[in-house]
């Protein structure tokens, strides 16, 4: 077990780092020091403004999908959301979903497991969102990415890319709704999960499967999936504030024709950066954010130096401040994250 996940960490850091020299490799650094000296840092303000916004909303949206679960306050709910953003930005394979959930279940009588449920149903709406808002981008203002691949440039149109990226939360959602709703189709599922395993494994996983779908119920009512899809949308279109006010510390206004395809880039900049870190990989997403996010930005015709600075300091505004607010708040609860994911691995 210990080997296999060596071996899953060992593969995430390492496909992380091949992106991140994929990136690294089209920068001029000298270019990229003369960027960083042009940077007009009064736009950070409101960055940080929008920043902190999206995570309140973050938080209240976890509550709505919490609620059948056990009503929980703002207060209870902001600092594990806190601690699991910062495990994700320092320990590989997204493993800060597991903290997050194992953190709020240690603090309250939840089930660290039901809880799990409620995060799958927060990012399947978030990928959901973003394949929306990537294809949305790309019908306003068509747009190709073109990728190296084996020394050969292949350009993907943006629309069918948006389109492949919404099949696996598709999925999901058909597969949350159903076991959520439909006691068959959770029967069904159970049944093919016994019939694949062995029994030793299929039996735990069943009782995993179910304490999971209690974590899911809040996809039950049309009502709810309707305020989750609104509210999904209010938090990303309200963390590319972000990437707005960071564009325009670099002056990156004068890379688009005008103000409706700068907003319109940074649509697609914000789903796609987020879309390429969805899957397990180097803490924080460092290096498919990187190269993913500066792709977009030469598909808009932005230089690539300047696309470059602009996206490693996007970057770090995204990490380092809630990085310092879950490290704070483990520092108030006298715990470190290390024995944090210790004592989860145990409990595991």
């Amino acid at each position: 077990m210990f080997d296999h996940k060596l071996t899953k960490i060992s593969l995430s850091v390492s496909l992380g780092a091949v992106f991140l020299l994929l990136f690294v490799f089209q920068l001029d650094l000298t270019a990229v020091l003369e960027n960083l000296q042009g940077m007009q840092y009064q736009f950070l303000a409101p960055a940080l403004v929008f920043y902190f916004l999206a995570f309140a909303i973050r938080v209240y949206r976890w509550q709505i999908i919490l609620k059948p679960v056990a009503f929980l306050s703002i207060g209870q709910l902001a600092s594990p959301l806190a601690v699991g953003y910062m495990a994700n930005n320092l320990l590989p394979v997204r493993m800060g979903e597991i903290i997050r959930s194992y953190y709020l279940a240690r603090k309250t009588s939840l089930s660290g497991i039901s809880v799990l449920g409620t995060l799958i149903v927060e990012r399947t709406f978030d990928g959901l969102t973003l394949a929306c808002l990537f294809m949305l981008s790309a019908l306003a203002v068509p747009y190709t990415v073109e990728i190296n691949l084996f020394g050969g440039v292949r350009s993907l149109s943006a629309w069918l890319l948006s389109l492949v990226c919404s099949i696996p939360f598709v999925i999901a959602f058909v597969a949350i709704f159903g076991s959520a709703y439909s006691p068959r189709l959770r029967h069904k599922m159970q049944t093919w999960i016994k019939s694949v395993l062995p029994r030793f494994i299929s039996s735990k996983l069943g009782q995993v499967f179910d304490r999971l779908i209690v974590g899911m119920i809040s996809v039950l009512k049309l009502r709810t999936v309707s305020f989750l899809s609104i509210a999904s949308l209010v938090v990303w279109i309200t963390e590319s504030g972000v990437y707005y006010w960071l564009m325009r510390s670099f002056r990156l206004e004068d890379s688009f024709d005008n103000l409706t395809v700068m907003l319109l880039a940074c649509v697609a900049v914000t789903a796609i950066s987020n879309l390429a870190t969805a899957l397990p990989s180097s803490q924080g997403g460092i290096g498919p954010f990187e190269f993913f996010a500066t792709l977009t930005l030469l598909a808009f015709n932005v230089e690539v130096n300047l696309a470059g600075t602009y996206v490693m300091v996007l970057h770090l505004v995204l990490l380092a401040p809630i990085t310092v607010l879950g490290l704070l708040v483990l520092w108030f609860d006298s715990i470190s994250l290390f024995r944090l994911n210790e004592l989860h691995n145990r409990k595991l």
